[in-house]
């Protein structure tokens, strides 16, 4: 199975007073992600299924992505600040395994997941994909064949 995990693209600064996962994605990211899914699509990088955490920055990521793949992404609660690689287990419990599976949530849960997968440590800022060929969910089970970087992937698209 390919694994796309990807942080949800350049949002609004926390503002006091407002709940962290109200956070929408800044006009600058929400036309970076346009960009970005045509850019993956000419990368052969559209998946099969596209799952996002619950948290307004990565369902406005994840549909803006799923527009350009012609798919609709699927919320998953698992997602939300904090998940780790179990969650990516309960999530494929739940669903036919896809060819290709891309997800969307936070950081640093992305990193942590990329981590335990292939044991790169990548920095993945707004927007970054990484992704991975796994073989299995467990003990560094994947190779991590490529990191997109949001600007230059927005630039391509």
């Amino acid at each position: 199975m390919k694994l796309i995990v990807m942080r949800h693209g350049r949002a609004e600064s926390p503002i006091q007073g407002r709940p962290d996962h109200e956070r929408a994605l800044t006009p600058r990211g929400v036309e970076w992600l346009q960009s970005q899914g045509i850019a993956m699509l000419r990368a052969g990088l559209k998946p099969d299924v596209l799952a996002c955490s619950p948290y307004r920055r990565a369902r406005e990521t994840a549909d803006l992505l799923a527009a350009a793949f012609g798919i609709a992404p699927l919320v998953v609660e698992g997602l939300r600040p904090g998940a780790d690689i179990e969650v990516y287990a309960a999530l494929l419990e739940g669903i036919d395994t896809p060819a290709t599976l891309m997800t969307v949530h936070h950081q640093p849960d992305v990193s942590a997941v990329v981590y335990a997968l292939t044991g790169a440590s990548v920095p993945m800022d707004e927007g970054h994909a990484a992704v991975i060929d796994v073989r299995r969910l467990a003990g560094m089970g994947g190779q991590l064949r490529g990191l997109y970087e949001a600007e230059v992937m927005a630039r391509l698209g």
